[in-house]
């Protein structure tokens, strides 16, 4: 006579409840390369092809532009040495995972940004830079600053 299954009462191993190693964590990407003015796709596939290997991926954009995807920080350094070499007109931007944190502050302009990263210092924070905010026309300080964190800083603290 066949019993049915219960749930075991057994304690949860404590393999169970270690977090993730490292090791399972994914290398993080670069961003992708912009391929301005392109005239000739097949001279930039073959080009690429020289020395990344098929090791990237090409998506063609609205305006007609190339994005370039590879996966590993090598690809990346190399597809942008050869790109600069050949003369390509092609532009990039900070990879997300690793610029810095932005944080926009409402402040009095007359506000030193020496004294502001000074005493956010003081209170424990990483601030690398405080930066006041001009008027585009007559270059007058506007009560914005711009406060630039490492971006391991826990911004979620209050300011």
């Amino acid at each position: 006579m066949d019993t049915p299954s219960t749930p075991s009462t057994q304690p949860i191993q404590e393999q169970q409840l270690q977090q993730p190693s490292s090791e399972t964590t994914k290398p993080i990407k670069p961003p992708p390369i912009i391929i301005y003015q392109v005239r000739d796709y097949d001279t930039i596939f073959n080009y690429l092809n020289t020395k990344l290997a098929h090791n990237y991926k090409i998506t063609l954009q609205n305006n007609g532009d190339l994005k370039l995807n590879v996966d590993t920080a090598d690809h990346y350094r190399t597809a942008s040495k050869m790109l600069t070499e050949a003369q390509f007109k092609w532009s990039t931007y900070e990879n997300k995972q690793t610029r810095p944190i932005w944080v926009v502050k409402k402040l009095h302009s007359t506000c030193s940004p020496e004294q502001i990263v000074q005493e956010l210092r003081q209170k424990g924070y990483h601030i690398l830079e405080a930066v006041n905010i001009l008027k585009w026309k007559t270059k007058e300080p506007l009560p914005i600053f711009i406060l630039t964190f490492d971006r391991t800083e826990n911004i979620q603290k209050n300011l």
